[in-house]
């Protein structure tokens, strides 16, 4: 390629190489495989072409993924909570807060309200002397 080639349009995507076969090489824009050696590049054995794909460069984002919908609560066992707020096993949720507002008390509490719910529940509760 120079100054002043023609340039033609193929009404395709960037494309490069991608697999096995390019993993640790070097390779030029346009997926030529090239090795430095001493002060020139050369290029590389066709052998490992046949370990290689095509890839577009830029490709779209992903969907979204599909979740199956909440339906176990989640019981803090604060019952102003409970009632106020549907929280269900599973959701992530964030506590905001003022300093010295029980954010650390609510989470501990939770946390052991729900390991007294699962022993009952699983049956295995064993009271301590």
């Amino acid at each position: 390629m120079s100054i002043g080639d023609q340039v033609y349009c193929t009404n395709k995507l960037v494309q490069t190489r991608c697999g096995f076969g390019v993993l640790g090489e070097v390779i030029n824009p346009i997926g030529d495989f090239l090795i430095y050696t001493g002060s020139q590049y050369l290029e590389f054995e066709l052998s490992r072409l046949f370990k290689t794909s095509w890839a577009d460069v830029e490709a779209g984002a992903s969907g979204i993924i599909f979740r199956a919908p909440v339906t176990v609560p989640f019981m803090t066992g604060i019952a102003s909570i409970d009632s106020f707020i549907p929280i269900g096993c599973g959701q992530r949720e964030l506590i905001i807060g003022d300093q010295n507002t029980g954010k650390t008390s609510l989470a501990i509490t939770a946390i052991i309200n729900q390991g007294y719910r699962n022993n009952i529940i699983c049956g295995v509760w064993n009271e301590i002397d």
